[in-house]
């Protein structure tokens, strides 16, 4: 009931709302929220209209975690309802028209895969040269990866890759294509 109330709140804002998705795991009692706003008076507008639902959500839950994905003005860090949001600036993404750093949104029956690193202390050159490989790979081999964008929080010791692809086939094509480099990137987080 909360989560339509949340949903709910988010229509009024129109195209300025360029998403809102909940993933629910009943059997583990979790959800994942993902919304995406055209900017940052955006997500200002649909976190007051939300702090209600928001405040009701807090009480059902045992523990929620923000992770925001790019620049967080004043504004928008004060009427987060956690104090402890980290935010993570986007590194790198797709050179052409196939990153979601340039489009709204994923096409619709698109895989996404949302991966994050811990990387070990003294590893972050290493992980960020075999994410430039990677980066080649998707390039050369991956005609079916439409997002693979990266972001670094401000301690560099944490890293979410967004991946979207078009299909199974795609997703399938990737991790054949990347497992030798996905093995030893994971030798540093």
């Amino acid at each position: 009931a909360v989560v339509d109330g949340l949903a709910a709140t988010a229509q009024p804002a129109g195209a300025c709302l360029l998403r809102c998705d909940w993933f629910v795991n009943e059997a583990h009692g979790e959800a994942i929220a993902m919304t995406v706003y055209r900017d940052e008076a955006a997500l200002c507008s649909h976190l007051e209209q939300a702090c209600h639902s928001y405040g009701c959500m807090a009480e059902l839950c045992g523990q929620i975690e923000y992770e925001v994905f790019g620049k967080l003005g004043e504004a928008a860090r004060r009427l987060l309802p956690v104090d402890n949001a980290v935010t993570l600036h986007f590194a790198t993404g797709l050179s052409d028209a196939r990153s979601l750093a340039e489009c709204d949104c994923p096409a619709v029956g698109a895989i996404e895969i949302y991966t994050r690193f811990d990387i070990h202390p003294g590893m972050l050159e290493l992980f960020k040269q075999l994410g430039a490989q990677l980066f080649q790979i998707v390039d050369d081999k991956d005609s079916g990866t439409l997002r693979y964008d990266w972001f670094y929080d401000e301690a560099n010791l944490r890293c979410v890759v967004m991946d979207t692809y078009a299909d199974t086939q795609g997703m399938f094509a990737h991790m054949r294509n990347a497992h030798d480099a996905h093995e030893k990137l994971l030798e540093h987080a």
